[in-house]
């Protein structure tokens, strides 16, 4: 089939963003996302399938050594949840302080409750795609590493997109 729509290239980017998405002014509270007051909240909002048994053993370390804190997750299905949970548990953090944030009812809203977080950490070999974006243009702060594999480069590349913007 011939293709009739002109190619956009995207010289600086596999991943194109939209700098004028809207972020919800209506920023919702620590409780109303079953988050505590206080304490240091870790989030991903990757896909849970990204999430490798070393990065998840990293995370629950990160628990084990920060009092009070908690990981939050999206997480769309309670199975995926409850075995993150027994996994938590395994590794002798309490099941309670993994929190799963439901699907936003729209991505303003989605974008107002990431700013409720303190850091968020990628996973590892698939980095954050999306995601990354996402966290970055809401102001929380990414925690990310990356090795050679072009799925391990992805967030990286968008820190470093960030910096350079934030440089003009």
């Amino acid at each position: 089939l011939p293709i009739s729509e002109p190619v956009g290239y995207l010289p600086h980017t596999s991943l194109p963003a939209d700098r004028t998405r809207v972020i919800s002014p209506q920023s919702p509270t620590r409780a109303s996302q079953r988050l505590p007051d206080t304490g240091m909240v870790f989030a991903c909002f990757n896909n849970p399938s990204k999430i490798a048994p070393p990065v998840f053993d990293v995370w629950m370390t990160l628990l084990r050594e920060v009092r009070g804190s908690v990981l939050w997750l999206r997480v769309n299905r309670d199975d995926v949840a409850a075995n993150l949970r027994a996994e938590a548990a395994r590794r002798g953090v309490g099941p309670e302080r993994l929190v799963f944030a439901p699907r936003a009812p729209n991505p303003a809203d989605h974008l107002a409750r990431l700013r409720l977080a303190d850091l968020f950490l990628d996973t590892l070999p698939y980095n954050a795609h999306a995601t990354t974006i996402d966290a970055l243009w809401s102001g929380l702060p990414v925690l990310t590493r990356s090795e050679e594999h072009t799925s391990e480069l992805q967030s990286l590349a968008y820190l470093v997109c960030r910096l350079l913007l934030e440089k003009k």
